[in-house]
């Protein structure tokens, strides 16, 4: 089944007010769309003065809010960062499973932002460790009676309560695409949910994947396989580059490098003309992919390109695929 997730742009305030994320919810539903994806951020980063935003709507207030909406679509956590407490995440996490009447998708990340992580208190070689804990503790939470805990990071000793409406638990996905990362998913994941990744890149991560899952005894057919991309759709190439080109200065704060730019970035972003878009999304079905999440590069306009991106792909896909969208 392919899916195409609308991942809110939730640092567009003031271009965004919470009333517009109900509007592109609705908007979802009518369009096609199968699931909403909710970034996680605790601090302001440079992709504000990227995109002329103030404020980020925190992450787990809003998909509670949304989950209230009498709507289908799931609800995937995308993803949420180190920083918090386990026993925090699972009952928060257990609570929107139970507003949304099981719709909950649990995203997971280890964080890439340094700045996020040092206000985090999280040292950079730690990421990874206290994501892995975090999810054994919740995982526990939610299937268990009770939890005795003893890790590096994290010591839980509780009877549990509160536990999700999907039984045996919700979905639990791993963002990150290095080796580490991938393993990770292959031992203790149901889904994969890198970013922005080229097709070659995609190709290799699949491969790796599937090795790590054999080697850990897991067919790796059961694991879910999802993108998530930074995105625009325009009539034609040039316009949705050019609407898109704020968005490379942004990259180039966060990794450092002076060739960043829109032009280099093409290969890891959804941008450009349907037709362009339509073809890079089935190289990435036929590399394995079945769930897409995009995230608008042009804040206040996310409706218009919802609508676009469902009238030319969303779809055209559904007619290609039948049964499979």
């Amino acid at each position: 089944m392919i899916e195409f997730c609308h991942q809110f742009l939730l640092w567009g305030w003031p271009h965004t007010e919470f009333r517009d994320l109900i509007k592109q919810a609705e908007e979802a539903e009518r369009l096609g769309y199968t699931a909403l994806g909710f970034p996680d951020r605790v601090v302001p980063t440079n992709m504000f003065d990227a995109y002329g935003t103030r404020g980020e709507f925190e992450c787990l207030s809003t998909i509670s809010a949304i989950a209230t909406l009498p709507l289908s679509l799931k609800l995937v956590t995308a993803v949420l960062i180190p920083g918090r407490h386990p026993l925090h995440v699972a009952y928060a996490l257990s609570t929107i499973d139970h507003i949304s009447n099981g719709r909950l998708i649990a995203g997971f990340g280890a964080g890439y932002y340094p700045e996020e992580m040092e206000a985090l208190g999280v040292p950079r070689r730690q990421r990874l460790g206290r994501e892995e804990e975090c999810v054994e503790v919740v995982k526990a939470l939610w299937t268990q009676p009770r939890v005795d805990f003893d890790g590096r990071y994290f010591q839980v000793h509780v009877d549990t309560h509160l536990q999700p409406v999907q039984k045996p638990r919700p979905p639990i996905w791993f963002g990150g695409w290095s080796a580490k990362a991938i393993d990770l998913v292959a031992r203790r994941g149901d889904g994969w949910f890198p970013g922005d990744l080229s097709i070659e890149e995609f190709r290799q991560g699949v491969q790796l994947l599937r090795e790590k899952a054999r080697e850990a005894a897991r067919d790796p057919a059961t694991i879910k396989i999802a993108l998530g991309f930074h995105g625009n759709i325009a009539t034609d190439d040039q316009t949705a580059i050019d609407e898109s080109r704020r968005f490379g200065p942004w990259l180039n704060t966060v990794d450092k490098d002076p060739r960043t730019a829109i032009e280099y970035l093409l290969p890891r972003l959804m941008i450009g003309s349907p037709e362009t878009l339509a073809r890079r999304v089935q190289e990435y079905i036929e590399a394995g992919c079945s769930h897409f999440n995009i995230i608008w590069t042009t804040a206040g306009r996310e409706i218009e390109k919802m609508r676009l991106w469902a009238q030319e792909i969303i779809t055209p896909f559904k007619r290609l695929n039948p049964g499979r969208t």
